[in-house]
């Protein structure tokens, strides 16, 4: 789901800045997913979600799409998730996961319900729940390390109903992206790679998902890699761009469109 050569952008409104920001995810040359990323920041608070869906032959071959909304509280040592909400629609069905976390950000309750039906556990680890987040959060706390620090570096522990794993951003210097029909932004920029590093839980002794995707990456390189830059001054620096290589081709999201306040910027097709 996630984001130096230029002046950094500290991220301390006194009110609340939403923002909407629209991602177009490229394989091959042809478009293939489209994401939706909303932001309500304030000095205490926050809200952010991500909705995604297939497009053009893929969504005819793959009838997939998902919202991600995560809601907590934030303070100076940055994002700390109250409730994570994750929808999973394929073919009209919808997978449904709910966390829970409490004041302190210790994990407090997960529900599951599939196709319907509450597919709750009776109990759940509590090995892979402690000091964990959401990706929406850790994501976050990472743009807003990169406006304070000028590096995109940063780590979270995850628990996604099953597993428990490490996001792990490290930092790779400075870039100049240039201009491009298909994004909005050009520029100076922080790269950095995302890691999953698995940590506990039922994972299988063959990557399989978005693991397997990395380690295909791996093979040729190079880990899944995010373009972070600030866009604009009531924001934190966000990702514009991220490439991710596989063994089918590799896979380009270009931030297309941000609506800032009552500020648009579009890319120029």
């Amino acid at each position: 789901f996630l984001v130096a050569g230029f002046s950094l952008i500290l991220f301390t409104p006194a009110r609340a800045q939403d923002a909407d920001l629209t991602y177009e995810i490229y394989a091959g040359g042809m478009h293939v997913l489209d994401a939706h990323l909303t932001m309500d920041l304030s000095a205490k608070s926050y809200h952010a979600a991500v909705v995604a869906k297939t497009q053009g032959v893929l969504g005819a071959l793959v009838p997939w799409s998902g919202s991600f909304d995560s809601v907590g509280t934030r303070a100076k040592a940055g994002y700390r998730i109250r409730t994570h909400k994750s929808v999973s629609t394929w073919k009209g069905s919808d997978d449904i996961a709910l966390y829970q976390y409490k004041a302190d950000g210790s994990f407090a309750h997960l529900t599951l319900t599939d196709g319907g039906k509450d597919k709750t556990p009776k109990d759940v680890d509590p090995a892979l729940t402690k000091g964990t987040t959401d990706i929406l959060t850790a994501t976050l706390n990472m743009m807003q390390k990169a406006g304070q620090e000028g590096a995109c570096a940063d780590e979270s522990a995850i628990f996604d109903s099953r597993r428990r794993f490490r996001l792990i951003y490290k930092d790779k210097g400075s870039a100049t992206l240039p201009k491009s029909r298909y994004g909005l932004y050009s520029g100076p920029a922080m790269t950095c790679t995302a890691e999953v590093v698995p940590d506990g839980g039922a994972w299988h002794k063959k990557p399989r998902g978005w693991l397997s995707i990395q380690e295909q990456g791996r093979k040729q390189g190079t880990l899944p890699t995010l373009w972070v830059a600030g866009i604009d001054p009531a924001l934190p620096p966000v990702p514009v761009k991220i490439m991710v290589k596989t063994n089918y081709g590799t896979l380009f999201m270009h931030l297309t469109r941000a609506q800032i306040g009552a500020r648009t910027k579009t890319a120029e097709k």
